[in-house]
C-alpha cells in the first residue's frame, strides 16, 4: 500500500459536490455490477454485513491499523477505543450501521482515486433513499390513520423500498470490489498517494494530510 495514506485522525468530510467534480469514474458502472461479478453481487445480498467487511478491510490493504470508525467521516470517529480492537469495532458497525459501513468504503475510495459517480449511480442511490423514506411516511400515517387501505399500500412500499436498498447496495459493493482490484493493478490511479489532493472541500474544512 502506498506509504501517505491518510491518518485516520486527518480524515475530513468533502462534500457531495467536490465528489461530483472528480475526474475518474468507476471501473464498472452500478446497473452493470450484477453481471461483473455475478457470484460476489449475489453473495452481497446474501450475507451482506460479511461482505461489507471484507470489502472494508481491502479497502485498507488488508492492515487495520489504518482502520478508524466510520471512515474518519464522524464525529464519533477515532474516538470510539476501535484502535485497540479494529475487527471488533468493523464487525460491529458492519452489522448494527450497514448502510454507513457501506458508504464509507465508497467516501474512501472515491476520495482516493478521485472518482464522481456516474448520472445512473446518483439516480439509484437517490431512488433508494427516496424509498426509504417514502417507507416511513406511509407507515406514520397508516399507524396514525388506522386506516386498511394504508398499511396494505404501506406494506407495498416497504416491498420496494427493501428490494432497492438489498439490489442497491449489493451492486455498491460490487463496483467497490472492481475498484480495488484496479487499484491493486494500477497503483498509479491512487491520486492521494500521488500527492493529488481532492478537488475543492466544503468550507471550513481539510483536505486530508499526507503521512
Amino acid at each position: 500500500p502506498p506509504t501517505c495514506l491518510p491518518h485516520p485522525q486527518d480524515m475530513r468530510f468533502v462534500c457531495h459536490d467536490a465528489r461530483n467534480q472528480y475526474s475518474e469514474r468507476w471501473q464498472v458502472e452500478m446497473k452493470y455490477a450484477p453481471m461483473s461479478e455475478p457470484l460476489f453481487c449475489l453473495g452481497s445480498v446474501l450475507p451482506p454485513c460479511c461482505m461489507s467487511m471484507y470489502v472494508r478491510h481491502k479497502v485498507l490493504y488488508e492492515d487495520m491499523n489504518h482502520y478508524v470508525c466510520c471512515g474518519g467521516f464522524f464525529p464519533c470517529s477515532g474516538r470510539m477505543g476501535e484502535q485497540n480492537a479494529p475487527m471488533l469495532c468493523l464487525c460491529l458497525v458492519s452489522f448494527i450501521c450497514f448502510p454507513t459501513s457501506v458508504m464509507t468504503s465508497r467516501a474512501i475510495l472515491q476520495d482516493e482515486m478521485q472518482v464522481q459517480n456516474s448520472e445512473c449511480d446518483n439516480c439509484l442511490i437517490s431512488f433508494m433513499v427516496a424509498m426509504q423514506y417514502l417507507s416511513c411516511v406511509c407507515n406514520i400515517a397508516a399507524c396514525l390513520t388506522g386506516s386498511e387501505e394504508l398499511h396494505s399500500a404501506a406494506a407495498a412500499v416497504d416491498c420496494v423500498a427493501e428490494f432497492s436498498y438489498c439490489s442497491v447496495c449489493a451492486c455498491m459493493q460490487v463496483q467497490h470490489v472492481a475498484q480495488i482490484k484496479y487499484r491493486a493493478a494500477n497503483p498509479g490511479a491512487v491520486k492521494v498517494a500521488l500527492g493529488v489532493p481532492p478537488v475543492q472541500v466544503a468550507p471550513g474544512q481539510q483536505v486530508p494530510m499526507q503521512r
